[in-house]
């Protein structure tokens, strides 16, 4: 079998030096006995990794279905807010209040029986807030690959022991004017 080297490619039949009717019509083109390259086996990009630390991992189950029988997209975004919420907390050394919720993404359904896994990374430290960047990954029926489902981004404001804005501690040191930090045991 030749192939012609204009037509991409295109096998036909020599005969006497002129081309087969088949898809290449032209005498003229050259003819080529080089073999076409085989085509490369398809890489498989690798997986995407999760962002951040693990904050939190439940068991999706039955009561938390919405009428189509997915997880409810409510119940998801009330795991993450809880996982962000802990390490809120960690960060501030005390109190901290959700204050917003942006880019929530919902990318796949959740069943019963997904392990659902939260991890929370921070984006960034304001004067008396954070925003941690939240993804949800899952492990369905608890085997095999995770896969990424949600993410969204949390902000939170710490508070004293009134419930109003303070400062986020910087560095290791509690604020002043953060009273309920300092009584908060330490982390590691």
């Amino acid at each position: 079998m030749l192939r012609c080297n204009i037509k991409c490619g295109t096998a036909f039949t020599h005969r006497e030096g002129v081309a087969d009717q088949g898809d290449c019509r032209m005498p003229t083109h050259a003819l080529s006995t080089a073999t076409p390259p085989l085509p490369t086996a398809a890489v498989p990009p690798a997986p995407e990794a999760s962002r951040g630390e693990l904050a939190s991992r439940t068991l999706a189950m039955p009561a938390d279905t919405n009428p189509a029988g997915d997880i409810f997209g409510g119940w998801i975004m009330a795991q993450m807010d809880a996982a962000a919420g802990i390490t809120a907390a960690r960060r501030a050394l005390g109190r901290v209040a959700t204050v917003a919720v942006t880019d929530m993404a919902f990318l796949r359904p959740v069943k019963v029986g997904d392990v659902v896994c939260c991890y929370t990374d921070l984006v960034r430290v304001r004067r008396t807030s954070l925003t941690l960047h939240v993804e949800v990954w899952v492990l369905h029926q608890g085997q095999g690959e995770r896969v990424k489902v949600t993410s969204a981004e949390f902000a939170f404001v710490a508070l004293d022991e009134d419930g109003r804005p303070c400062s986020m501690p910087r560095d290791g040191t509690v604020p002043e004017d953060c009273p309920t930090a300092a009584l908060q045991p330490e982390v590691a």
